[in-house]
């Protein structure tokens, strides 16, 4: 209620106004300032220590950890790739749409806080799934005897490759995807207010309209409201802000005089963006969260799941070439195919329709499970992929050490013709696989981001129209809903209405 920063407790309107000012020199209505310096300036105070603690953490980790120096190559350049895909969808596209304070925050949460919180619940969640089914194995193998476990090791693979797709699907797609959104949702920002329901500029003007009563926790709005309630007594107009009470009234009948500060209407500074600009800094925020996430996530796969693989090869030097190739490889992988930044995007798309295109129609029919279902069809797939791969490669291992003893052949040309598997064959399938998943999902959100986009240009309209309206009647009152002439409902576009949306 009182908009401020979590940690440093810093006011909204101590930084806000710096990010409004920039707007307004992008749409001409000030002096535009360029550069990179006016973005620095405007930052927050969690904003700046939180750079500044990045910075001597990364130098801290690279003087205290055991790295070479092509290790801490590979770590700068995990986060470089990540630092990259913010520039370009951030500085170089909606820089004008969501502040760089915002990124930064967004970033930090998806780093912090989603990735950690999405290691632990999937942990929780494969153990739970493994002691049930242990206790069903155990169940059929008391009542089915050896016949079950004959049934069990002939389709090893089916089961295998059945368990994989849960896991891809349920406990990590499902788990990332969540953990992500409501991260982004539980970081509060002032270019992003409209999200929290203190959006008090719109709830004023909803008020005027005969939407109901203003925000009451606004400060300007509260000494309107505490003016025209009886239960507050009368009301001085006169400066000073200080309380009195009249002779022989009660604290709860006493006047209340009204404080008139420049200071309290810098929370509410107008914003100048356009609802497409607005749906931007969503999207972008959330794809913020995602990157932030998919740049922990790299280095925990390359630094920790990726180094323990490296163990026992071989001399120190052949070991050392071995995991740096390694390194970059896993890095690369992870790089090319973005998918948690297109996942983001996809739920942004709901997100959009629930807070910015009539959410007083449209926001209580659009749930979480609409917001994260395209991602997670998206997300699943594609670790789905990975995985199924992963188990015929396995299996195909085990089936091949069962031919041969349980040791690998020396004689290379054994190997020729008798290879557990085709190398170029699944490798080619795997990557074909997410290819067309990768495709799939970037020509639905294009086609869902365009129409949507339509949707807006139709608000836009709407909203410019409306506002050209008269306001005020001729007696000078107020138009009601029975007298008004301006439209109670946005008008749905033609083209929009034969169109299934997810």
């Amino acid at each position: 209620l009182q908009r401020i920063d979590y940690v440093t407790h810093q006011p909204f309107n101590e930084y806000q106004k710096d990010v409004n000012d920039l707007r307004r020199g992008w749409v001409g209505a000030m002096q535009p300032k360029k550069g990179i310096m006016p973005h620095i300036k405007a930052l927050s105070r969690l904003s700046r220590y939180i750079l500044t603690g990045f910075a001597l953490m990364l130098l801290a980790f690279l003087a205290l950890a055991s790295f070479s120096f092509n290790d801490g190559i590979v770590l700068i350049a995990t986060f470089f790739q990540s630092f990259v895909v913010i520039y370009f969808v951030h500085w170089i596209f909606h820089k004008s749409d969501l502040s760089f304070d915002a990124v930064v925050k967004f970033f930090t949460a998806g780093f912090v806080i989603a990735t950690p919180t999405a290691f632990l619940i999937e942990g929780i969640l494969v153990n739970i799934m493994l002691g049930f089914v242990y206790v069903l194995y155990s169940g059929f193998e008391l009542f089915g005897g050896e016949d079950f476990d004959q049934w069990v090791s002939n389709n090893n693979r089916t089961l295998w490759i059945i368990s994989e797709l849960i896991n891809a699907f349920l406990f990590s797609a499902l788990t990332e995807e969540l953990c992500k959104y409501y991260t982004f949702r539980c970081i509060e920002h002032p270019d992003l207010i409209f999200l929290t329901g203190l959006d008090r500029e719109a709830q004023a003007v909803s008020a005027k309209d005969g939407g109901g009563e203003k925000y009451a926790y606004s400060s300007h709005n509260v000494s309107d409201f505490n003016r025209q309630s009886p239960a507050h007594g009368r009301v001085s107009e006169h400066r000073g802000g200080s309380k009195s009470f009249e002779d022989g009234d009660s604290p709860q009948e006493g006047v209340i005089h009204r404080v008139d500060t420049t200071e309290e209407f810098f929370e509410d500074d107008t914003d100048v963006r356009t609802h497409r600009e607005r749906a931007a800094a969503v999207t972008t925020a959330m794809i913020s969260v995602a990157v932030g996430y998919a740049c922990a996530e790299n280095f925990i796969y390359v630094f920790i799941f990726g180094d323990s693989s490296a163990e026992g090869q071989g001399d120190d030097l052949e070991r050392d070439d071995s995991h740096l190739i390694e390194e970059w490889i896993i890095l690369f992988v992870r790089s090319i195919f973005p998918v948690h930044a297109l996942a983001a995007a996809m739920q942004s798309i709901n997100v959009i329709r629930k807070f910015i295109e009539n959410p007083e129609k449209n926001g209580h029919n659009i749930g979480v499970g609409r917001i994260v279902l395209p991602a997670l069809i998206l997300h699943g797939s594609f670790d789905a992929i990975l995985m199924v791969v992963n188990v015929y490669v396995e299996t195909a291992w085990e089936d091949y050490l069962r031919r041969h003893g349980g040791s690998i052949p020396d004689d290379d040309e054994v190997l020729e013709w008798d290879e557990p598997y085709d190398p170029l064959a699944v490798n080619l399938a795997a990557w074909v696989g997410i290819i067309i998943v990768m495709l799939c999902g970037i020509i639905l959100y294009v086609r869902e981001n365009r129409l949507q986009r339509n949707r807006l240009v139709v608000l836009e309209q709407w909203t410019r129209a409306n506002m050209e309206l008269p306001h005020v009647g001729t007696d000078g009152s107020l138009p009601t809903a029975e007298t008004s002439e301006i439209p109670r409902t946005i008008p749905t576009p033609s083209f929009t209405r034969d169109v299934s949306v997810l």
